[in-house]
């Protein structure tokens, strides 16, 4: 609410749901929870019935990505089998407390192209279509979940990071307005549609966040020493949690941006953790001390998942459109670090 999004827009969902976590929800007025695990169905049955109102239910279907996708693979644990969805979707159409609505997915971050959707939306459809045949029950809306890109920053190959490849944007959304991007993936869900036979096709809903916020932050930071072809930072992936192995994101040197020369570096953070490793084998010009680097796509999973190990967060500011920089968040100080806790 202090955001500005209204409880009645807002789903909720965990990979396993918790009572607790369900009651709070229910206090806030969200009643539209994704469902992951088949006991999930079991619990908001019972939730519902105690509190005497009806839930509205989508049912997160497994990724089916390629095996060889590391994202993929981490991302297949998360979900419902077809089969567990369809047994989900019987015990659901069957209660008076519950209200199958949608079904949702997750292909992954940052895809490059509308066509990394296009066996997903196959799949829900055919989901689709059999609870339609056997149980009578629309879906009302497949939720394709995030994986529209951010322009500034795109996901690492294992050749990238053999050879050294430099970030070279996107081409399905650097060279295209994001429109036109969604505009793709709406025709490839009306084609899914239309193979799984729906008389009425489902609304599609998408959860943009990172192409929306990611590209309006910059981590700026500072180069402190220089150790042969490492780079001593005085930021961290404290800030920037994501690993370098799986995603690149821009980096320019604030003296010398159009610079020709350059040579390979690897971005150290500014802790001892062994994995503080900011980017590897990144080109960029001659560096000096004190240069000033700017790291693109710091605005989604970054301040929100800032840790506290072994530094402080840092200060947040505000460029206006009329150019003035404004503090936004002061930086943290050892102060505030231990007045939170309680004294013992």
């Amino acid at each position: 609410k202090a955001a500005g999004f209204a409880a009645e827009a807002t789903a909720f969902q965990r990979p396993v749901l918790l009572p607790e976590d369900l009651h709070q929800i229910l206090d806030l007025g969200i009643n539209l929870v994704h469902v992951s695990h088949p006991s999930d169905v079991v619990l908001l049955e019972d939730m519902a019935r105690s509190r005497g109102c009806c839930l509205r239910i989508s049912l997160r279907v497994a990724n089916e990505s390629p095996r060889l996708s590391l994202l993929g693979f981490m991302s297949r644990r998360l979900g419902l089998s077809p089969g567990d969805a369809l047994a989900a979707a019987r015990s659901v159409v069957s209660s008076s407390h519950l209200r199958l609505t949608g079904i949702n997915f997750y292909v992954g971050t940052q895809q490059r192209s509308p066509a990394g959707f296009a066996r997903a939306f196959r799949s829900a459809m055919a989901l689709a279509a059999r609870i339609y045949a056997e149980l009578g029950t629309p879906v009302e809306e497949v939720n394709l979940g995030g994986g529209i890109p951010s322009t500034s920053l795109y996901r690492a190959t294992p050749l990238d990071l053999v050879f050294g490849r430099q970030p070279r944007g996107i081409p399905d959304v650097a060279t295209a307005r994001l429109e036109a991007f969604c505009r793709s993936l709406s025709e490839l869900f009306v084609q899914a549609a239309r193979r799984a036979g729906l008389a009425t096709r489902p609304g599609l809903a998408a959860e943009p966040g990172r192409s929306v916020a990611g590209n309006a932050g910059v981590l700026i930071t500072r180069v402190r020493a220089i150790k042969g072809n490492w780079a001593f930072l005085d930021a961290s992936r404290n800030y920037l949690a994501e690993s370098p192995l799986l995603l690149k994101r821009k980096v320019v040197c604030a003296a010398r941006p159009m610079e020709r020369t350059t040579r390979t570096y690897h971005l150290s953070g500014a802790t001892l953790n062994t994995t503080d490793v900011m980017d590897f084998r990144r080109r960029l010009p001659p560096l000096e001390v004190g240069d000033a680097l700017a790291l693109a796509d710091a605005g989604a999973y970054s301040l929100a998942r800032a840790s506290r190990y072994a530094g402080l967060a840092p200060a947040a500011y505000l460029v206006g459109r009329d150019g003035v920089i404004r503090i936004i968040r002061p930086a943290e100080t050892v102060r505030e670090l231990g007045g939170a806790r309680i004294p013992v």
